[in-house]
């Protein structure tokens, strides 16, 4: 009966052996792995490019032409992001364009990233996105009847100075 039970333990030792090598294999590959990403992203020289996932690069002079050159007449709102107009491209497409106000960084690529991977039926979807001379702009559709924060807390309230 000990014979039975030494080659029981001796066979768990060797299972536990082999799962403690693989866990460590597999901690080793992802580290290499994310090392490799880190150091692609920072060789790249000048503001990086959005990965494609639906939002389309748009010129500044395309997002100029379509806003009348960011006339006041197309502006439509602003907030901490910057100001929103209003905007017509080329193929009939009416948007909603938010010029960024805040330097160039990488923020803006992940968030562009980010924004282009999300599809939901309660959400506006990002069309498309321009990073030219120093400015940064996000294109959504356009959804007429006013903002959300609007229609979720009512009128703009007075600020208290």
């Amino acid at each position: 009966m000990s014979a039975i039970l030494a080659a029981s333990l001796a066979g768990a030792a060797g299972l536990l052996a082999l799962v403690g090598v693989a866990i460590f294999l597999i901690v080793l590959f992802l580290r290499h792995r994310r090392r490799a990403s880190d150091s692609s992203e920072s060789s790249s020289s000048g503001p990086a490019q959005p990965e494609q996932q639906g939002a389309r690069c748009m010129t500044l002079e395309e997002l100029s032409s379509a806003t009348r050159n960011f006339s006041n007449v197309n502006l439509i709102g602003h907030g901490m992001f910057g100001e929103v107009y209003k905007g017509l491209l080329q193929d009939g497409t009416i948007v909603a364009i938010k010029k960024r106000h805040s330097p160039l960084s990488h923020e803006f690529i992940q968030e562009v990233n980010y924004l282009s991977s999300i599809r939901h039926r309660n959400l506006v979807n990002l069309l498309g996105y321009c990073q030219e001379n120093g400015m940064q702009m996000l294109v959504y559709e356009y959804v007429p009847n006013g903002s959300v924060s609007t229609h979720l807390h009512g009128a703009e309230l007075p600020t208290i100075k």
